[in-house]
């Protein structure tokens, strides 16, 4: 859920160079936009402002928006700011798990599409009267200006169908389980009435509380 069309035909591409030989790299993030000819071309990422807070050498060539907003990658490999060396490429941006098929064999598989509205951060598996009930939290308030908040995730119930042998979901406007700001962790305490309360962190923000209530799924 965000602006950068990542996929193996529009990968996004980090150079890792030391532009200006200062001994702290100059990272440049390249994404793929359309150009005016309605092509697909790679642009960076980061606004001019950005770009030249980072190193003198990105202010003396672009002086303004406009002849930055006209330099693709293979100007920015041109000029030498970038070598292939120096570069990763990411090909998905999706939350997965992770199997283990044994033998040194993984298979990673995405997440339901109800899990991919925002980065997933933590998740809590609370088994009671034989049903197995997952809390899910995330969301990133601290992305850049050029990308802004990860904020479209608001919480989510996972249950495990017996009968049909899989996961529903129950999102938070249903369930009651409502985080919907920059949920960091999960945690679960037990009162002396055994009644259990589910916790949520939130990054700059308040605590939240919650009781799983037998009639919620």
């Amino acid at each position: 859920n965000n602006m950068y069309n990542i996929n193996p035909e529009t990968p996004m591409l980090v150079s890792s160079r030391d532009v200006d030989g200062n001994g702290s790299v100059d990272p440049l993030i390249f994404t793929s936009q359309k150009n005016n000819k309605g092509e697909w071309e790679q642009y960076p990422a980061q606004f001019w402002d950005n770009l030249t807070q980072q190193s003198p050498y990105f202010r003396q060539e672009f002086t303004s928006y406009h002849n930055f907003s006209k330099a693709n990658i293979e100007y920015y490999r041109t000029k030498g700011f970038i070598t292939k060396e120096q570069t990763l490429k990411a090909k998905l941006d999706a939350s997965q798990w992770v199997e283990n098929l044994g033998s040194g064999q993984f298979k990673m598989t995405a997440l339901p599409e109800a899990l991919q509205l925002g980065p997933i951060n933590d998740f809590l598996s609370l088994n009671e009267d034989g049903e197995n009930t997952v809390f899910v939290v995330g969301n990133d308030f601290g992305g850049p200006p050029f990308e802004g908040n990860f904020d479209g995730f608001q919480g989510m119930l996972l249950n495990w169908d017996k009968s049909n042998n899989e996961w529903y979901f129950t999102d938070a406007q249903s369930s009651g389980f409502h985080v919907f700001k920059d949920a960091k962790e999960l945690g679960i305490i037990t009162l002396s009435n055994n009644k259990k309360l589910i916790l949520v962190t939130q990054n700059q923000d308040q605590l939240l509380v919650f009781e799983k209530n037998k009639g919620i799924k």
